[in-house]
């Protein structure tokens, strides 16, 4: 599995200091604390907040857990002015709006039975029962309002371990909620260190059949998070082995293609950033990449993993435009049609592209130039318009736009090179020939 380095054991003290986590004094935070206080029962900061504070990685969003029944918490709420939302009030959910942002607060629960993704749940006060029913062990963690740490189930230690761990037994796991399986290799891409666990591996390859079960919203969302992850092959290939990818893919994969393209990003940091990059997008060029390049497979992911009808035209543009790029060619070559695809499709389908193509060819960014372009590409302007059109004899109408539409597919076949009075003269000699 990966090794990401980025935290030991000891750097994972038993608090976390306000003074270096601003997300625990933020103003929402507090708004919604100083909301619940009087009601008395405890709440706790719980999860993801705690877990990527814990590595240093930046907290996006913070839930919290409490011992306050749901109706409480939704009067405290409303008696302090926020917006209460009971987004899941049979299981103890109520979302608090507060400085434009919302925060889950789920009353503690303990499982009465349960039933795949669902569960019938009761009310509790008891933080380790409450954290023995969650899916991984660093998921598990809770932390007081002034950040000390509260670790019922070790998830300290394997977080800093870079396990990946079910709480209790994995098959039990897995069988109460099949998307915890997808989560598993998710979060092994994003946090793994060292081998994996070996029950969780086991309950995965055994139970690997329920994937079918989930909805494809769920598992687009699990599979295009876990490609994000900074270098996803080795978890990637674990799924694979575990059977798990040929459940969800309905095309074989393209792996030496997406493995290609996986080493061509982790190289090209620097070209790309800044320029639209972001967690989904990288996960979706790199489901493109596992993808065959045909209009048909793409159609087929797409449906397959319900992606948005936006995300599903990057797919299919992506790859309708690596397979076009040219191949056993020049660096300059290569160079004058990029810029082509800059010009007519835009940044973000032309680099994805030019990713894809290089990587299907084995080659680097810098063997074809694309660096070289991409660093002093600044789109043109097409030097021709209805003016000049009508200084050389044209009258406004179709006739006018279909000689532009011909002269300017001139211009960018010559690499956008020629200059207005190119242009001029190509219109004139168009029109010679009509």
């Amino acid at each position: 599995m990966t090794t990401n380095g980025l935290f030991s054991e000891s750097s994972l003290g038993d608090r976390l200091d306000p003074a270096a986590h601003l997300w625990l004094v933020a103003p929402g935070v507090r708004t919604v604390l100083d909301a619940l206080r009087p009601c008395g029962g405890i709440t706790r900061f719980v999860g993801g907040a705690v877990r990527d504070a814990l590595i240093g990685r930046p907290v996006n969003e913070v839930d919290f857990a409490t011992t306050l029944q749901p109706e409480g918490v939704l009067d405290a709420l409303q008696r302090a002015g926020l917006k209460g939302i009971p987004t899941g009030m049979a299981h103890g959910t109520i979302t608090a709006v507060a400085d434009g942002k919302g925060y889950e607060i789920t009353t503690l629960r303990r499982d009465v039975r349960t039933f795949g993704r669902r569960a019938e749940v009761a009310f509790s006060d008891d933080w380790e029962t409450d954290a023995t029913r969650r899916d991984f062990t660093f998921n598990a963690l809770y932390a007081d309002e002034d950040g000390t740490i509260r670790d019922f189930t070790e998830g300290r230690r394997d977080l800093a371990r870079g396990l990946v761990r079910f709480i209790g037994r994995a098959e039990d796991r897995v069988r109460e909620d099949s998307l915890r399986l997808l989560r598993f290799f998710r979060f092994t891409a994003w946090l793994g260190q060292g081998e994996p666990d070996p029950e969780a591996v086991d309950a995965c390859r055994r139970f690997s059949p329920l994937l079918g079960g989930l909805s494809r919203e769920r598992v687009g969302h699990e599979i295009l998070k876990l490609l994000a992850a900074p270098d996803p092959r080795s978890a990637w290939a674990l799924m694979t082995a575990c059977g798990a990818t040929a459940r969800i893919l309905p095309v074989p994969p393209t792996e030496e293609r997406w493995v290609r393209l996986v080493a061509a990003q982790l190289a090209a940091d620097e070209t790309f950033a800044g320029r639209g990059e972001n967690l989904r997008r990288t996960g979706l060029l790199r489901l493109t990449a596992l993808t065959p390049p045909t209009p048909e497979s793409a159609q087929r992911v797409t449906e397959a993993l319900r992606l948005s009808r936006a995300e599903g035209r990057l797919v299919e543009s992506w790859g309708r435009l690596a397979a076009h790029l040219p191949s056993g060619h020049t660096a300059k070559v290569f160079q004058a049609a990029l810029r082509q695809a800059l010009y007519d499709e835009g940044e973000e389908v032309a680099l994805g592209a030019a990713l894809l193509r290089t990587a299907e060819e084995g080659l680097t960014l810098d063997e074809v130039g694309v660096r070289e372009v991409i660093n002093g590409w600044t789109s043109p302007m097409f030097p021709l318009n209805g003016e000049d059109m009508r200084k050389l004899g044209w009258e406004e109408g179709p006739e006018m736009g279909l000689v532009l539409r011909a002269v300017e597919a001139w211009w960018r076949a010559r690499d956008f090179q020629p200059t207005r009075e190119d242009c001029r003269a190509e219109a004139c000699r168009f029109a010679d020939k009509t």
